[in-house]
């Protein structure tokens, strides 16, 4: 008997449609460019750290430093005009001075004597060329004329003799010694009326342009020599031009004094100015009343107040602080006379209370050389420059952007800028050489913690 073996029957799958084969197609596709995409950008070029700081707008205030010196205003220097023993000297350093008040001389006796005969010089100079103006008087040209006369009649008389000698010579009569002798006295007496005749014709016309000229000159050169010897002598009395203090006095009686010696200054102590040399750089940022904050190390704790007054119109290179003269010393240190950088000289009026303050003192300047109100400022070290062409990077949508700027007044810290860069951009701060711009980059996390 056969066995029958019976199987279940099998499951039926549902029928797949077109449709549903496309969308799951579909999805796939997005899976896989959301991956491809994903894993591209993760194997592109990293964002390049970079240290960032924020536009401000703020009032920027530009300042000079400067050191200086203070001194006197319009204080008198005397200098040595010439060579000499000092004399007299009726002042010390300290001493009050009315204007007018002589405070020493040198000795003057050899001055005097050259005085006198420079005086003398023109004297004679001047009779002669008085002469010259006012012609021969009649006296003069009569005896003139009574002499050419007598030149005449000696000439004529020496003609006679020379050519009588000559007849009895060629007769025989005579030796040729008498010949040469009566001949040479004729060339005497013909040399002798012509310059009688001269004179006379001289005296009568008058005196030849060239002469009147020629004296005109040596009485000139009298009265110079008068006038010279007169200053001289003026010179080595020293006075007071005006009310003061005897602020420095380099000699003593009995001194020997040279030309160009600093002798003494003379200068009111109550009016103080401060002199200082500037940097060059920075000079061309002062100007007449321009303010100023200047303290001394002699005053510690004080400030005081000021205002330019002066600003020399040529940058040269000065002795410094530390000059006899008192000149202030440049921002910076002072400069050298030789081989130092240019400087220009600038005055400052001390204003408002200047108690303690005494002339010689140090002067430490703070000036307020610009101010910009409500300006854009970015730090200096985010502008990058080349062939006078100013720009930045700012970071726009995680990327480097390079801008073009144009700059205006700037401070220690930061700069102006006037077009370009707009409040509340991020610039780039000492950029990487190899920056390029639309570079991906980030900004430091520390310096975001930073600020």
């Amino acid at each position: 008997m056969t066995e029958e073996i019976i199987t279940p029957a099998r499951k039926r799958l549902p029928p797949i449609h077109s449709k549903s084969i496309f969308i799951v197609a579909g999805l796939l596709l997005f899976i896989a460019a959301a991956v491809y995409f994903n894993l591209h950008r993760k194997g592109g070029e990293p964002a390049l750290p970079v240290q960032a700081a924020e536009a401000q707008e703020k009032d920027l205030v530009k300042t000079v430093f400067a050191t200086g010196r203070l001194e006197a205003a319009g204080r008198q220097e005397i200098y040595a005009q010439g060579n000499g023993l000092l004399a007299e000297l009726n002042v010390q350093a300290g001493d009050r001075v009315k204007a007018g008040q002589v405070l020493g001389r040198l000795d003057t006796a050899p001055l005097a004597r050259r005085r006198e005969e420079a005086e003398a010089n023109l004297s004679a100079e001047q009779a002669a060329l008085d002469k010259l103006l006012r012609g021969a008087p009649p006296e003069e040209l009569a005896q003139e004329r009574a002499a050419l006369i007598q030149a005449e009649a000696e000439l004529a008389g020496a003609r006679q003799k020379a050519e009588r000698t000559r007849s009895l010579y060629e007769q025989g009569a005579a030796p040729k010694v008498e010949l040469e002798e009566a001949e040479r006295e004729l060339k005497i007496r013909r040399a002798a009326y012509d310059r009688a005749a001269a004179r006379v014709g001289q005296l009568a016309k008058g005196p030849a342009a060239e002469e009147v000229q020629a004296a005109r000159a040596r009485a000139a050169a009298a009265q110079a020599a008068v006038k010279d010897a007169r200053e001289q002598l003026d010179k080595a009395v020293f006075r007071a031009d005006a009310d003061g203090v005897v602020l420095i006095c380099n000699t003593r009686a009995g001194g020997y004094v040279t030309p160009g010696g600093l002798l003494m200054v003379i200068g009111n102590p109550e009016n103080l100015e401060i002199s200082a040399e500037i940097a060059e750089s920075d000079s061309g940022e002062l100007a007449p009343g321009q303010e100023a904050i200047f303290t001394c190390p002699a005053l510690p704790g004080k400030e005081f107040k000021g205002t330019v007054t002066r600003v020399a119109p040529a940058a040269v290179k000065t002795a410094g602080i530390g000059a006899d003269t008192g000149s202030g010393g440049g921002s910076g240190g002072a400069g050298q006379a030789d081989g130092g950088n240019p400087e220009v000289a600038v005055k400052i009026k001390p204003a408002g209370p200047a108690d303690g303050l005494r002339p010689g003192y140090t002067a430490d300047l703070t000036i307020t050389a610009r101010v910009a109100r409500q300006a854009v400022v970015i730090p200096h070290e985010a502008v990058q420059e080349e062939n006078g062409q100013k720009w930045v990077y700012v970071i726009s949508d995680g990327r480097a952007a390079r801008r073009e700027i144009k700059t205006g007044t700037g401070n220690e810290l930061f700069i102006e800028v006037t077009a370009g860069v707009q409040k509340d951009e991020k610039v780039i701060i000492n950029p990487p050489k190899d920056l390029k711009d639309g570079q991906a980059v980030k900004e430091k996390a520390a310096e975001k913690a930073g600020k």
